[in-house]
């Protein structure tokens, strides 16, 4: 193999997989004050109910071939004609969905126009990016555990996409402008990754029947991933034909903040994936059970202290973030907060086990019965209240807490849930303290600082006081981290001698 793609270390693969979401969540995290402010909640809205719509194309296009791409690559990763086969062949296989699902898309584009409120423009522009999907090279990627190509053409994509935003975007007036450099900006990261992949694997390799093969195989793939997705994009549908677009700006900003802390513990599980993959194929149970601790026990100290911190700190959060204008989304954050535990637990155990132990059709089972429980949820509380994006975010939890018991009651027996949970007892505690720090310090300069001063002084305490209990706790992962840490300054120091 090529050695721009030979695989890394998992530790170096963690810190590109980091790198690559901090970029997916936290690049929108810094941009959408500026976002919510000048496309208001209704452009905010519009453009999220659109891009809802090409979602479900994306889907379509992507086939589950993601993680059955990772799932096939990982397997043998090292044969460079295996590699190219299996690479050849998946590449084709959604080329050719993309013809098709574009042509869908835009005879209903031209026939239906999926919405009379908003500029059909818009869903030209979001049509055209559905090439994305068809290029997007993350399976090779994953499969030979080496993000640091993705993570430097997401680097690039994202200055692009930042200089773009502030330069060009203005106003409300200025959505069809957001929409190009959004997609635009995509499409350079994607041709970045192609020509490094196809400089690796080398010439094109056109096999019918590995083509075939590929459907086939994946669609057990395709199914749990439409389940899994369909349900956050349905909440946006189904909110923006209901209620208005306005409520969709509301609910998307929560959602997105939501999105952006899960990302930081899902960011390992597509190593995970290829990691445990590897391990089973090698019979090494026990390495399995250390990455299933390590994987939950960072899981928890990411998690709770989110969920908590943002409990304590979201009447600040939100006026100070999104404006005035989006006082609406600190209920529908507040709804929303359980999924900060909920979903990255459940998501982790689907890596960790369902996946690298073929179970797929689990996930899909699971997947559809909280999709349709979301989906009729969503209906009725949309129907017969006038709750809008709060209604959409309150039915949220329970398909979450369903989707989380199923996965937890079908493999329990399997993924040493002792340890696992004996693993997440210390952040916990540190969490717990940590609120009940801002708790009080809340009750004490409430009355006498405004907003912007209070959130910067409660998160201040809760990080600091985090920090500290962990510490004092010596939770296993905060350990292992602080004593590489050491031992390279010594090893340094050493050296410098």
């Amino acid at each position: 193999m090529d050695k721009n793609v030979k695989s890394l270390s998992m530790k170096k693969n963690i810190i590109f997989s980091w790198i690559i979401q901090i970029l997916t969540y936290i690049i929108p995290l810094v941009t959408a004050p500026y976002i919510a402010r000048v496309l208001t909640p209704n452009g905010v809205g519009q453009f999220s109910f659109a891009n809802s719509i090409t979602q479900y194309f994306v889907l379509v296009i992507a086939f589950g071939m993601v993680d059955y791409g990772t799932h096939k690559i990982a397997m043998k990763r090292n044969d460079q004609d295996y590699v190219r086969g299996e690479f050849w062949s998946i590449f084709f296989s959604r080329l050719f969905i993309y013809v098709f699902a574009t042509l869908v898309f835009f005879i209903l584009l031209l026939t239906w126009g999926y919405d009379q409120e908003i500029d059909k423009r818009l869903f030209l522009i979001l049509g055209l990016g559905l090439l994305n999907s068809a290029l997007d090279l993350t399976f090779f990627y994953r499969g030979m555990e080496n993000f640091r190509v993705v993570s430097i053409a997401n680097i690039i994509a994202k200055i692009l996409f930042l200089i773009g935003l502030f330069v060009f975007v203005k106003s409300e007036s200025d959505l069809l402008l957001y929409g190009i450099i959004t997609v635009s900006t995509t499409f350079v990261a994607n041709v970045i990754m192609i020509v490094v992949a196809i400089k690796t694997i080398g010439p094109i390799r056109f096999e019918k029947k590995k083509i075939l093969t590929c459907y086939k195989e994946s669609f057990f793939y395709f199914l749990p991933t439409i389940a899994t997705s369909v349900i956050s994009i349905l909440d946006i549908t189904v909110l923006g034909y209901m209620a208005s677009k306005t409520e969709v700006g509301y609910y998307e900003e929560a959602n997105k903040l939501i999105n952006i802390i899960s990302a930081v513990p899902l960011a390992v599980c597509p190593i995970i994936i290829s990691r445990i993959t590897k391990l089973k194929a090698e019979g090494n149970e026990e390495q399995i059970e250390q990455k299933f601790i390590q994987l939950f026990n960072l899981y928890a100290l990411i998690t709770f202290p989110a969920f908590l911190g943002i409990i304590a700190v979201n009447r600040y959060l939100i006026p100070l973030f999104f404006g005035d204008e989006y006082m609406k989304t600190i209920d529908v954050l507040y709804w929303l907060s359980p999924l900060l535990l909920c979903v990255p637990f459940s998501y982790s155990l689907c890596c960790a086990y369902y996946i690298p132990n073929n179970k797929i059709n689990y996930i899909t089972i699971f997947q559809f019965l909280t999709s349709g429980l979301n989906l009729v949820a969503n209906i009725l509380i949309l129907k017969f209240t006038d709750l809008g994006a709060v209604g959409v975010a309150i039915t949220s939890f329970p398909s979450a807490i369903l989707m989380l018991a199923l996965t937890l009651a079908f493999c329990w027996k399997h993924i040493y849930p002792n340890k696992i949970f004996k693993s997440m007892i210390k952040p916990l505690i540190a969490a717990a303290i940590m609120f009940g720090a801002i708790f009080l310090v809340d009750f004490f300069i409430k009355s006498h600082l405004k907003g912007g001063y209070i959130l910067i002084i409660e998160v201040a305490t809760g990080v600091v006081v985090y920090g500290i209990c962990v510490l004092l706790l010596k939770d296993k992962i905060v350990m292992q981290v602080l004593g590489g840490l050491k031992n390279r300054l010594h090893h340094k120091e050493k050296v410098s001698e």
